[in-house]
């Protein structure tokens, strides 16, 4: 599949121009999504058009958007499926989709981490395995800036909104594949749910970059707030010198300042026995704190 291609699935599901693009839609074919607003990020996302729905569970196609056209099937299968039939079908394939401007959206959307998620992919091997947190790196930056094509994978927590799973999700990666590497990207939010964790990492003897963007909390959410004209309620934290922390417990630290800091950063935790903490400051937002 073409880069371009690619880049506009990523985007798919963060970008309010293709959600808006799908909503005008005939036909929408939506295969082993739920649909949720946790995975559109928009409580009243409409379809207009006819809705055919894959999946292997019966109960999705009541779920939030119910299927006009109801195909209880494994994914790949039907897809297979459809892919055989459709080569009988006279003439090209249309590639019709929500048009360039997607591009300004996601630049608009990620560019804050580019440059670090530009170094980030530049650092690890082609088959790396990446785990990411909810945190706005990843949904808002890696997910739709990153593209990782087989064999490296990209692990994360769809739909469930869970703080603190990179870092426990990245140790049981590196033990099913130990001659993989994998790296974890975090906030400093979402990490210290589950920043002990990194005692057991040590334990085990795992090389594990463990990469944290620092926005001092729960950035989204602050910048939700602000965008509401809301004043940020609970979303500072104070956090750890995380560095230091890693070094205490009998882990690698390493506090960087720019992409090529982090680059080779992580080329060195590749080749440390044990994990190492890499933390870069992350830029502020257009509607981020000054």
């Amino acid at each position: 599949m073409p880069e371009s291609h690619r880049l506009c699935l990523g985007a798919t599901l963060h970008l309010e121009t293709v959600r808006h693009w799908l909503a005008t839609c005939d036909v929408v074919l939506a295969i082993g999504t739920e649909l949720g607003p946790a995975d559109l990020w928009e409580e009243r996302f409409a379809l207009t058009g006819t809705l055919i729905r894959v999946d292997v569970d019966p109960a999705q196609m009541y779920g939030d958007h119910v299927a006009d056209v109801a195909i209880v099937a494994d994914a790949a299968l039907a897809v297979q499926g459809l892919g055989d039939h459709l080569r009988d079908v006279a003439g090209p394939a249309s590639r019709e989709g929500p048009g360039c401007d997607y591009r300004a959206e996601q630049e608009k959307l990620t560019g804050r981490w580019t440059g670090y998620l530009r170094a980030l992919g530049q650092a690890l091997p082609e088959d790396a395995i990446i785990v990411g947190d909810n945190s706005m790196v990843v949904y808002h930056g890696a997910l739709v800036g990153m593209v990782i094509d087989p064999p490296g994978r990209f692990l994360f927590p769809a739909g469930f909104g869970t703080l603190g799973f990179a870092l426990p999700a990245g140790i049981g990666a590196k033990l099913g594949r130990p001659d993989r590497p994998v790296a974890v990207l975090a906030g400093d939010g979402a990490l210290q749910f589950s920043l002990q964790e990194l005692a057991m990492a040590v334990e085990l003897g795992l090389s594990l970059p463990v990469i944290v963007a620092l926005n001092g909390g729960f950035g989204e959410i602050r910048e939700e707030m602000v965008r509401k004209g809301m004043r940020p309620v609970a979303v500072d934290l104070h956090g750890p010198d995380f560095p230091v922390l890693a070094e205490a417990y009998g882990a690698h630290g390493r506090a960087v300042k720019s992409p090529e800091g982090l680059r080779e950063a992580v080329e060195e935790a590749l080749r440390t026995p044990v994990p190492t903490v890499i933390t870069f400051t992350e830029p502020c937002g257009d509607d981020g704190p000054e």
